[in-house]
């Protein structure tokens, strides 16, 4: 019997689910509390549980929120094989509703509603007859995987069990059984199996008289008994003396090995006790008085300082030195002074110029007043372009002031790290008790060698003794002394 699908109804967390089941394994995934084991409690309940069963399980696994009339229902649709091959469809649907429950089997279009006749025909077809013996063939709970994650042969035989199933090993068992009978029965108009072990007897009693027969002319014959019984007599003597001697050697054989069992013992604790005292020779001989675990990020950050103080130091050794020295007289002066003596010079033209011409004394007046007029104009066209020059000046000197400004506060950042950098460095070789870094970096070496040293003792040593305290390996190598 193989379900091929799963129908929940008000179970659970299933409302309203669906599964279709394909041939093989089906895993159902998903995070806790998300209705896993409610589908193999369904499984459970379809198959071994009455659907008028009164118990208080059914009535907790109903879904939260439905209506009282609505009972927890499962229904699967499953196929099987019978002996000839041909495979079946059917039909289950239970609703747990107690007294009210409903039942409705459904096998190859025959209907069968009467729960006795339904729970019959289903125990016959998956070979499941109650809750316990399914699940203990056919489940494998979460409680239960810590002990069976322990023992291999338990989990193995719990799947083989699981992959098998109940009803083909039902089948398997009557297949065997019939055969038996068959190759029992008479075939062919032959004796059969039977009347063969009878003829066997028949034949072993008829040896059983002539061997009768034989003791008695044996019996009858007196010397030929006596001397039997003495040669038999020897021949057990013999024979036990024989056994006497087996015993000692193979007594010996024993002795031999327990003694290179002893003498390998005894070399094994030897040898331990040597690794014990080399190890605690080397525990209170280590190169760093600091250990390891702190020693190598005191070097890493040694190593680190070196190259930032490096880096520094290079860094200020190429700055730009910056002279501060006075700005060259300013040219745009002149030029402003001329311009402006030149507009005093065109204005005072063009004034005399109109003045001569309006009192008609100089007949060229208006000519001074236009060149006295032009003149102005160039004047003021210096002056301008010489307040343009003083404006352009005074921007590149402010430029060059904050060049200069930016210049000297890096370069005092730059001190300022390298002066907290040197600190630290210093500070570091100071809890390392170490000039330098050079022979922090030796140190580092030796206590990391000294320490691979320690691991790989210990290592050989639990090789060796395994869980045995190294204190007690004086006394337990006394017991394994060798005979002298």
């Amino acid at each position: 019997m193989r379900i091929t699908s799963l129908t929940l109804r008000n179970l659970g967390r299933h409302q309203g689910a669906t599964w279709e089941l394909d041939p093989g394994m089906t895993v159902f995934r998903g995070p806790n509390e998300s209705g896993k084991s409610t589908v193999g409690r369904a499984l459970e309940l379809v198959l071994t549980r009455s659907a008028t069963s009164t118990a208080p399980d059914l009535e907790s696994l109903r879904t939260w929120g439905t209506a009282p009339g609505s009972a927890p229902t499962v229904a699967i649709e499953f196929t099987w094989d019978e002996e000839d091959g041909s495979l079946h469809r059917g039909l289950l649907a239970k609703a747990f509703g107690g007294a009210t429950g409903t039942t409705m089997l459904e096998l190859d279009g025959s209907i069968v509603t009467d729960q006795a006749k339904a729970e019959e025909a289903l125990a016959e077809l998956s070979g499941v007859p109650t809750e316990g013996f399914l699940r203990s063939t056919a489940s494998v709970r979460q409680t239960e995987l810590a002990g069976l994650q322990r023992d291999e042969a338990a989990l193995r035989d719990r799947l083989t069990a699981t992959m098998s199933g109940a009803d083909r090993s039902t089948a398997r068992a009557r297949r065997q059984l019939e055969a038996a009978l068959a190759e029992l029965a008479p075939r062919n108009g032959g004796p059969g199996r039977m009347g063969t072990a009878a003829d066997v007897v028949a034949d072993a009693e008829r040896r059983l008289a002539i061997g009768e027969d034989g003791l008695a002319r044996l019996e009858r014959d007196r010397e030929t008994h006596t001397a039997a019984k003495e040669r038999r007599s020897d021949a057990e003597s013999a024979l036990t003396e024989r056994r006497a001697q087996l015993e000692k050697a193979r007594q010996a054989e024993r002795l031999h090995a327990e003694r290179d069992d002893a003498q390998a013992r005894f070399d094994r604790y030897t040898e331990a006790i040597a690794l014990r005292d080399e190890l605690a020779e080397l525990d209170a001989t280590h190169p760093s008085p600091m250990p390891l675990a702190r020693l190598r990020p005191a070097v890493e950050r040694l190593r680190t300082l070196d190259t930032r103080i490096a880096t520094l130091e290079e860094m200020l050794a190429s700055e730009v030195h910056v002279d501060f020295e006075l700005p060259p007289e300013a040219k745009w002066k002149p030029q402003s002074r001329l311009g402006l003596g030149m507009v005093a010079l065109g204005i005072l033209a063009a004034v005399g110029g109109v003045a001569a011409a309006v009192a008609a004394t100089i007949s060229a007046g208006f000519v001074i007043a236009a060149i006295g007029a032009a003149l102005a104009v160039l004047g003021l066209v210096l002056h301008l372009l010489a307040l343009r020059q003083r404006s352009a000046g005074k921007a590149t000197r402010q430029m060059r002031d904050e060049e200069v400004t930016r210049r000297l506060r890096g370069r005092s950042d730059l001190e300022e790290e390298l002066t907290r950098d040197r600190n630290e460095q210093t500070a570091v070789l100071a809890d390392l008790e170490l000039p330098g870094t050079a022979e922090a970096e030796e140190r580092l070496a030796a206590e990391t060698t000294h320490v691979a040293r320690i691991d790989n003792g210990r290592a050989r040593l639990s090789g060796l003794i395994g869980d045995e305290q190294p204190d007690t390996l004086p006394s337990k190598r006394v017991n394994y002394l060798p005979a002298p």
